[in-house]
């Protein structure tokens, strides 16, 4: 049993709840994982998570808090736009969709974010979402529904992590699949199921890449691998959606590319 009282519930502890109660329940009584999908997003936010790299209308790595509903958190970026107001952005790595898609979980983290700068003053205009692995920033409309939403979220965090008993795994739920927990939470066991063996085909979109400018130039930057040729960008991918690089005749790959793609034990 965990005590809320001595302190605040993490905003991203709340998100876990969205994701799946079970999964909340074990990490709040000390059950870590470490997945590949993880570790992605601990490298995409190792630039965000140093407040040193702020900058003169961007704060980085912003602690937050809500004293109305016992919650604390960080906020990866928050701009300052010329009204005064504020532009909340999460970064968010996704290595396992083909489409960067804002979930019920990124929208009820950013809520709560809004509602902990709202409470210290500070007036919030606008939210987004950076998926580093497709590099793209969408946008984030929230209604009183959502805020709503997210202030039910904490009420039933609170209420899973003071109970002795965590909640049922769910049942034949395509989350469980690629959730990091599942080795712990063991759902076929739970209902008494013999435990199968889950087949998952790959996606093969985007695994091979075909390198066949010649003259042209692959290196790396940010995660990505970056394609040019005579000043000009030809290719931009996210290293996690690339299985193997095909090269064709005369292009010259960069070192720290070579050094990447052989950590990563990728095909070249």
């Amino acid at each position: 049993m965990i005590s809320t009282n001595e302190s605040y519930l993490p905003i991203s502890l709340v998100a876990q709840t969205v994701y799946c109660p079970r999964r909340a329940w074990l990490e709040a009584n000390g059950e870590k994982t470490d997945t590949s999908q993880m570790q992605h997003g601990y490298l995409a936010h190792k630039n965000v998570d140093d407040p040193k790299t702020s900058r003169s209308r961007q704060r980085r790595s912003v602690l937050i808090r809500s004293d109305s509903l016992g919650l604390s958190g960080k906020c990866d970026a928050i701009e300052l736009e010329e009204d005064g107001t504020l532009r909340v952005v999460e970064y968010k790595s996704t290595p396992v969709r083909k489409n960067p898609q804002i979930t019920e979980a990124n929208r009820v983290q950013l809520a709560l974010q809004g509602i902990c700068l709202e409470e210290s003053g500070e007036s919030v205009s606008e939210f987004s979402v950076h998926f580093t692995d497709h590099n793209k920033t969408i946008a984030v409309e929230l209604s009183e529904d959502d805020f709503a939403l997210a202030r039910d979220y904490v009420e039933q965090t609170h209420k899973i992590v003071e109970s002795e008993h965590a909640p049922k795994p769910l049942e034949d739920s395509p989350k469980c699949s690629w959730c990091s927990h599942v080795s712990v939470c063991l759902p076929d066991e739970h209902f008494g199921r013999a435990s199968t063996q889950k087949i998952v085909p790959s996606k093969p979109d985007s695994q091979v890449a075909h390198l066949t400018v010649q003259g042209s130039r692959a290196t790396i930057k940010q995660g990505r691998l970056i394609v040019q040729s005579k000043g000009e960008q030809l290719g931009d991918i996210p290293l996690e959606r690339i299985h193997s690089v095909v090269v064709h005749g005369n292009i010259d790959i960069s070192s720290a590319l070579l050094r990447e793609l052989m950590w990563r034990n990728s095909h070249l």
